[in-house]
């Protein structure tokens, strides 16, 4: 049965709102996702040393996951290495419950046994740097392949600061073989139930037309 047009035009609203979130997934939020930009007096753009001092590039032994360079922790035992997204902007969307972070990241080590490991921490924070949230990967391992790391935060009220943390740890070897790759970091809308409801209803609705005519 053909959908009256006025039910139609009360359902276009939602699925506008579709077509926006499907847009703003397509912005990554991380500064030099993938160690590509030329190093800065032998810094890391974009990123801030807390742990070690020989953060730097490595373009081989293993390959990069993507492009010519991957983050690469230098020699000491343990390396830790940070991003602070300001996500202030987005402050109206968080406060209403409306948006998560989706991350994802690959991680890899130099095949040795034992394997140094690569860990990604994940932290929202308020204003005043309070924890809100945190994501822990656990410690990674893959000395065969890439390994990925996928998580969604739903932002806490209040969240102003996405923390992404890249920790190396290294248990053989002279080096820490612990290497990041790909990084990423996008903002999604998450729509209220019942928004959410009236889009798959609009949507169906739509197809049903289709098939009318």
């Amino acid at each position: 049965m053909p959908i009256a047009l006025p039910t139609f035009q009360r359902l276009l609203p939602a699925l506008v709102l579709g077509c926006a979130m499907a847009s703003a997934q397509a912005q990554n939020l991380v500064q030099n996702p993938g160690n590509e930009w030329a190093l800065d007096n032998g810094n890391i753009p974009g990123w801030t040393e807390v742990e070690g001092t020989q953060w730097g590039q490595r373009a081989s032994n293993p390959l990069p996951l993507e492009g010519d360079f991957y983050f690469f922790a230098g020699a000491g035992p343990l390396a830790l290495l940070r991003q602070d997204v300001d996500v202030s902007a987005l402050a109206p969307a968080i406060d209403a419950g409306q948006l998560a972070f989706d991350f994802s990241g690959w991680a890899r080590s130099f095949l040795q046994n034992p394997a140094d490991t690569s860990t990604f921490l994940v932290t929202l924070l308020d204003s005043q740097s309070t924890t809100l949230l945190a994501y822990d990967s656990g410690a990674l391992s893959s000395t065969g392949s890439w390994q990925q790391v996928q998580t969604r935060l739903l932002a806490p009220a209040g969240t102003r600061t996405v923390r992404i943390d890249l920790l190396a740890t290294r248990f053989a070897g002279s080096n820490n073989d612990g290497y990041f790759d790909g990084l990423s970091l996008v903002a999604t809308p998450v729509p209220e139930p019942a928004t959410a409801w009236l889009m798959a209803v609009g949507g169906l609705a739509f197809l049903a037309r289709r098939r009318l005519r």
